[in-house]
């Protein structure tokens, strides 16, 4: 199950946050992204939740005192909250040893997407006693997560915290499109401020509606029940497809096609049971998850095209809104003709 997390400034937003049905109520009353929040301010906060969901709050940018760094992680969690989140270029060796000693303190690393995002951090926080990790963005006037990372590099970011037992989240400018396709790679939280503000103004206040909006595209829960199941197998169903991507990548059993990046072409359709209607994006199954998946998969070398054509197949399966799906991949550059393969699956 995916949680959503809200960012507020305060206790009246939290309010609007908590009645919208977010998960997690994230505090950032600072001046900045990852000041040291107003303590006084962050305990009004966790009053209005009244436990009503989870709270969390940054620590800030860390002193380099390893000391003073868990005297400031003590006093925000004495504040209340559930996490503390603690921005990853703050930490070096000493300080993963102090803050991994309070074990009753939930700690949650901040990744940053806009900062080189260095994955190799997440071994380390896994062994030091961190719970989670969220890939962020420092500078929210830079752009969003998506214009910093690509899809292979989200998934590889979701993949290595399942890996190490952390709960992997993604924060960042996201907004509702981002939202099925993030899903895609199962995140334990998806955070979100801008989104939710009024005129989608992360410095104006939270609006109910947009709050709303983003809740209904965050199922409470990952499989389909038999109302889904129904709606799968109907015969009434849209083909949402992909048509003439190409990718350089690297693929080839011969030794000689290693290292050559070769013009693949891939041709995708899913099938999925047809929307009730309405413009409502929470009603459509995206396009943007089919392009994703493709990315992802072609970042690494394949052997056999029917190996890359089968693991995209079982990627777009494991979505609850694919009833079947077919997916061509073709060489472009063997020649002196095209091959490839087409193969087409069904959620059994």
């Amino acid at each position: 199950m995916t949680l959503m997390l809200a960012t507020v400034t305060g206790p009246d937003e939290a309010e609007v946050a908590v009645s919208g049905g977010v998960d997690i109520v994230d505090f950032a009353g600072g001046g900045a992204p990852f000041d040291l929040p107003d303590l006084e301010t962050l305990r009004d906060v966790v009053r209005a939740v009244a436990g009503r969901c989870r709270v969390s709050a940054s620590a800030g940018t860390l002193p380099a005192h390893a000391g003073r760094a868990g005297e400031v992680v003590r006093a925000v969690a004495g504040a209340g909250v559930d996490s503390v989140l603690v921005p990853v270029p703050a930490l070096d060796a000493p300080l993963l040893s102090v803050l991994s000693l309070p074990r009753e303190i939930r700690l949650i690393a901040v990744v940053l997407a806009d900062r080189g995002a260095e994955l190799a951090w997440l071994g380390p926080l896994a062994e030091a006693g961190f719970a989670g990790a969220l890939l962020d963005t420092a500078d929210k006037t830079a752009g969003r997560l998506l214009d910093h990372l690509d899809a292979a590099g989200l998934a590889r970011f979701a993949s290595l915290c399942r890996e190490r037992g952390l709960a992997g989240g993604f924060v960042g400018g996201l907004e509702a499109p981002d939202v099925p396709r993030l899903l895609a790679l199962r995140p334990h939280v998806l955070g979100f401020r801008g989104a939710l503000c009024h005129g989608h103004d992360r410095s104006a206040g939270l609006d109910a509606a947009a709050v709303a909006a983003i809740r209904r595209l965050i199922p409470a829960h990952e499989t389909a029940g038999p109302e889904m199941a129904e709606d799968a197998a109907s015969p009434q169903a849209d083909r949402v497809f992909v048509r003439d991507f190409v990718l350089e990548m690297s693929i080839g059993a011969y030794r000689h096609e290693r290292g050559q990046p070769q013009r693949v072409r891939f041709d995708v359709t899913a099938e999925v049971p047809r929307p009730a209607g309405g413009d409502d994006i929470g009603g459509v199954f995206s396009y943007d998850v089919i392009l994703d998946t493709i990315r992802a998969l072609a970042a690494d070398h394949v052997n056999l095209v029917e190996t890359l054509a089968e693991e995209i197949a079982a990627r777009l399966l494991e979505n609850e809104r694919v009833a079947a799906v077919t997916v061509r991949v073709a060489k472009l550059d063997v020649a002196p003709a095209v091959v490839g393969v087409e193969i087409v699956r069904r959620r059994s």
